[in-house]
């Protein structure tokens, strides 16, 4: 959603934080590969609106 540095870093603690406290899964949509990697644990890669990779977190973001 377009925020600042910072703001996604608080966001991103609170969405782990909130993750962990009630055992939650939650879908998240990213560009940012770091990201998606501290938060996640399997993920899909899209291209063209088609899935081009899906799995572990690694072997999708590389």
């Amino acid at each position: 959603s377009n925020l600042d540095a910072e703001a996604a870093d608080r966001v991103e603690s609170l969405l782990a934080d909130v993750m962990d406290a009630y055992a939650l899964t939650a879908v998240l949509v990213t560009h940012d590969a770091d990201r998606a990697r501290r938060l996640g644990q399997r993920g899909i890669q899209l291209q063209d609106g088609h899935v081009n990779h899906s799995g572990s977190i690694d072997a999708v973001v590389r």
